[in-house]
């Protein structure tokens, strides 16, 4: 059984080159830190992603909207969230 590295076309392609320099530099590239003024225009609510966490579970257990959480946050669909990313609460409710 060959593994995928094993393979010319893979080996060529994804983990030499600059795909896998670009791939590398997306993974470890971090969003800009948001500035006090822009949290305080949030109402200065943090919330830290949990496993399993889903951006309309977070919206409705603190009273604001999917779509002002994607929005406060530069997100776009999918919104896919990480354990342990941070997220600014727009003027939710609790």
């Amino acid at each position: 059984m060959s593994s995928w590295c094993s393979r010319p076309l893979y080996r060529a392609n994804c983990l030499d080159g600059p795909r896998a320099e670009r791939a590398l530099a997306l993974v470890q590239a971090r969003r800009p830190a948001v500035p006090d003024a822009a949290r305080v225009a949030t109402g200065g609510q943090r919330y830290t992603v949990r496993s399993g966490d889903t951006l309309s579970a977070i919206a409705r257990r603190h009273g604001c909207t999917a779509q002002g959480i994607a929005r406060a946050n530069g997100l776009r669909p999918p919104y896919a969230l990480r354990p342990g990313q941070r997220l600014d609460l727009p003027a939710c409710g609790g």
